[in-house]
C-alpha cells in the first residue's frame, strides 16, 4: 500500500490520507476490501484495508491498519483570582493526549505529560500578563490559546523585619529582669 497525505506522529495521521493499492505490472484482479477500487481516503478513526492482486496465477495480499486523528483536543480554561490558580482542562476522544503546556513572555512555566483521553494542570502566575497554552494530542494535533491574568490574589500575611533592643532594668538569674526595661 502507499499512504498519501497528513502528518504523522507516532504512527497516528493527523490528516485524512489517501489509502492506494500498488499493484505490480501485469497483475489482475486487483481489489481492496473486496472492491474493485483500489484506492480509498483514509478518515477519522482507526480504517483497516485488506487488498489483493493475482500475479502469474498467484494471489498476493496485503493489510494496512491506517490511524486517523484529524481532530484537535478540546480545552477549557479558567483563573480564580482569589486563588491566584489557573487551569487548563483538555480531552480528546481521537489518539489521546501528550501533553499541556503553559508559557510566559515566551518561557514555558509549566508542562505536564499525560496519558488517555483527558487532562488537567494547574499553575499559579507570579506576574500579571497573558499566558498561552498548548495541549497537544498523540497524533501531533495542537489546540492552542490564552490565558489573561489581570490580578493576582492580595497577600492576607505581611512579612515585616523588626530589630528591637532593651535598655535599662536590672537583669536577674536566668535572664529575668528585676525591674522594668526600656524597649527601643
Amino acid at each position: 500500500f502507499n499512504i498519501t497525505g497528513g502528518g504523522i506522529s507516532n504512527g497516528l495521521y493527523n490528516k485524512n490520507v489517501t489509502v492506494a493499492l500498488v499493484v505490480p505490472s501485469g497483475a489482475t484482479s486487483a481489489k481492496v476490501n473486496r472492491s474493485s477500487t483500489t484506492s480509498y481516503t483514509a478518515n477519522e478513526g482507526e480504517n483497516t484495508y485488506t487488498g489483493t492482486y493475482t500475479l502469474s496465477g498467484v494471489v498476493h495480499s496485503c493489510t494496512a491498519n491506517v490511524k486517523v486523528d484529524a481532530t484537535l483536543p478540546t480545552v477549557g480554561t479558567s483563573y480564580n483570582e482569589g486563588t491566584g490558580v489557573m487551569a487548563v482542562s483538555s480531552s480528546d476522544n481521537g489518539s489521546g493526549l501528550k501533553s499541556i503546556r503553559i508559557a510566559y513572555n515566551g518561557a514555558n512555566v509549566n508542562t505536564k505529560s499525560c496519558s488517555g483521553g483527558s487532562c488537567l494542570t494547574t499553575y499559579s502566575p507570579s506576574a500579571t500578563g497573558t499566558y498561552y497554552y498548548y495541549v497537544t494530542d498523540n497524533a501531533g494535533n495542537v489546540k492552542s490559546g490564552t490565558i489573561s491574568v489581570y490580578k493576582l490574589p492580595s497577600s492576607t500575611t505581611k512579612s515585616t523585619t523588626c530589630t528591637l533592643s532593651v535598655s535599662g532594668g536590672s537583669k536577674g538569674s536566668n535572664d529575668w529582669y528585676t525591674s522594668a526595661p526600656t524597649f527601643n
